[in-house]
């Protein structure tokens, strides 16, 4: 399965809706109402979008239709919080098997601070073979395991916070 550059033109009009990031949850049947595109191609993008790591769920119940989300983490206004990337001046890269079903199902999270191991991780755990960009999205890789597991493989460049729980001003 391969994400190709029009969904990857869908993930960056979902997340330019939800910028400037402000911590507020939004509802995706909003999102579905404001973004350009097809709404069962924009249901599918927001679940890959959870899927890499870009979007979380905020106060969800399996119930309902249409899920509460925001962004991850902050992409402007950062200096006002100091990271742990920010005190060592490297990355730190999150590594993790995604459910293509369920985006709420990871498995084999890892922090690493060298891309060479957070691959390692991904090739030994769920035997990746190559990571792809994901296409609209700057820091995120992505190889989809195959039909038979039904999984990706993800990874992402990712801050750790060291001053506050909540990475959101």
């Amino acid at each position: 399965m391969g994400i190709d550059e029009e969904t990857g033109a869908i993930y960056r009009q979902i997340l330019d809706e939800l910028s400037p990031p402000d911590g507020q949850a939004v509802s995706s049947a909003s999102i579905v109402e404001d973004v350009d595109a097809d709404s069962s191609d924009i249901s599918d993008a927001i679940g890959d979008l959870l899927r890499f790591g870009e979007l979380e769920f905020v106060n969800t119940s399996g119930s309902n239709m249409h899920v509460r989300v925001r962004l991850h983490q902050p992409t402007e206004n950062q200096s006002k919080q100091m990271t742990l990337a920010d005190a060592q001046n490297q990355h730190h890269w999150l590594a993790y098997i995604a459910d293509e079903h369920n985006p709420r199902t990871t498995r084999s999270r890892r922090l690493f601070t060298t891309r060479d191991a957070a691959e390692r991780h991904l090739e030994t755990i769920g035997g990746c073979d190559e990571l792809t960009p994901v296409p609209g999205l700057e820091n995120v890789w992505y190889d989809y395991l195959g039909d038979w597991s039904s999984e990706y493989a993800v990874l992402r460049k990712e801050p750790v916070f060291t001053q506050f729980d909540d990475p959101w001003p």
